[in-house]
């Protein structure tokens, strides 16, 4: 591979072995490096493909060039964790970079006022997903461990929710889009049902969601 140019210390855009643009992420990767450098796969961790750009505008994706390098490096840690305790191959680059985002996001508003769950949701969160809950549990004390930072409780729940999205395409017999289609259908269902307009940014809508896509999957 070569190196083209540098996005932090730890991210680079590179021209793969099939002249395709892609995002490589490896420790130091970009560190002293100049435009036509060759990079060994041994030092890439990560490579985000270009079927990832396919999929159209993508603020996650275009969000990686604000998050930095150590908590692109903690999300690797975290994942890689929760891949092996939960048995799954590993994040893809949408729920990768999802859980970066929003690990960069929580790690920033540390010190600020946070959006908490409330103890009952926790709770159902926890009786719902217990694996995925353990997982949550471990990264925010790797989290603590790596950075000095402990996250709010709240942060257990929403890792949570990230750690049983990420199984989704990986365990599905069922195309993501029918998936898709499936949840909006089932929710028009209901909002026609009830004559109502449910909030899409509500927790609640956001907890039906996620419990949804769980069990259709299930």
């Amino acid at each position: 591979m070569k190196f083209q140019k540098k996005i932090n210390n730890s991210v680079a855009w590179v021209i793969n072995e099939e002249n395709e643009k892609v995002i490589a992420m490896g420790k130091g990767i970009s560190f002293g490096r100049q435009t036509g450098e060759d990079i060994s796969r041994e030092e890439i961790e990560r490579i985000f493909t270009p079927e990832t750009q396919q999929k159209g505008p993508n603020v996650l994706y275009q969000a990686i060039e604000n998050i930095s390098d150590d908590v692109l490096l903690l999300t690797e840690e975290i994942s890689e964790q929760a891949s092996k305790t939960l048995n799954i191959e590993g994040f893809d680059d949408s729920h990768y970079l999802a859980l970066a985002d929003h690990l960069n996001y929580a790690l920033k508003r540390s010190s600020q006022e946070t959006l908490d769950y409330p103890e009952n949701l926790r709770w159902e969160v926890k009786k719902l997903y217990p694996q995925e809950n353990e997982v949550a549990i471990d990264a925010l004390y790797t989290i603590e461990k790596k950075t000095g930072i402990r996250l709010p409780k709240s942060e257990q729940t929403f890792l949570t929710y990230h750690f049983v999205n990420a199984q989704y395409d990986v365990r599905a017999n069922i195309h993501s889009s029918q998936l898709a289609t499936l949840i909006n259908r089932a929710i028009e269902i209901i909002e026609y049902h009830y004559q109502m307009t449910l909030d899409q940014n509500s927790v609640n809508y956001i907890r039906f969601n996620t419990h949804l896509r769980y069990f259709i999957l299930r």
